[in-house]
């Protein structure tokens, strides 16, 4: 939590123009993502906002984590608006999306599910 002065004494919520957009944060995550990998997706976007660390990424693709959903450190509707904003961004740029079957590193190799809300 940041504190920050005010006034009238202490206020524990960051001021709003004091933010980033979200529209900002996805460009920003998903042309990084493109220009290290020439591909980008939801996870490499939402690793890059910060809202889905490396580690539970890993233990998703070990079978630890049933859903990634589960561990993205945002609300439902948030995720919504990240992945909308991913979606406009990715067609501005000519971009196209094509369906990626995420398989387990474990030895049974199973279908993983990322069960992103609006991807």
């Amino acid at each position: 939590m940041a504190l920050h002065r005010t006034e009238h004494g202490f206020d524990d919520k960051m001021s709003r123009k004091n933010r980033v957009p979200l529209a900002d944060c996805v460009a920003k995550a998903a042309e990084a993502a493109l220009a290290a990998r020439h591909f980008v997706s939801a996870i490499d976007v939402l690793v890059g906002i910060g809202w889905l660390d490396a580690p539970a990424v890993e233990r998703w693709r070990r079978g630890q984590i049933d859903c990634l959903e589960e561990v993205v450190r945002a609300n439902l509707p948030r995720i919504s608006e990240a992945m909308r904003l991913f979606r406009s961004w990715a067609t501005a740029r000519g971009l196209f999306a094509s369906q990626t079957a995420y398989v387990g590193r474990t030895p049974r190799r199973h279908t993983l599910r990322a069960c992103f809300a609006g991807s």
